[in-house]
């Protein structure tokens, strides 16, 4: 389980907490930004997806 739980987790870009897939997915289509961009934002809140939205500087 804890395996599956790993292959899950793609976003593991530099230092800070792993990423899933679908909370990048999430953040790049509701916050309009890069993948990168996504990435930077989740690990700055802590995997919170809605703070990393909010926190999207494209949003209109």
């Amino acid at each position: 389980a804890i395996a599956a739980a790993r292959k899950q987790e793609s976003g593991s870009v530099g230092e800070g907490i792993p990423v899933n897939e679908q909370q990048i997915m999430t953040v790049m289509d509701q916050g309009g930004v890069s993948r990168e961009r996504a990435i930077e934002l989740l690990k700055k809140h802590d995997r919170d997806v809605v703070s990393a939205v909010l926190d999207c500087d494209d949003i209109e």
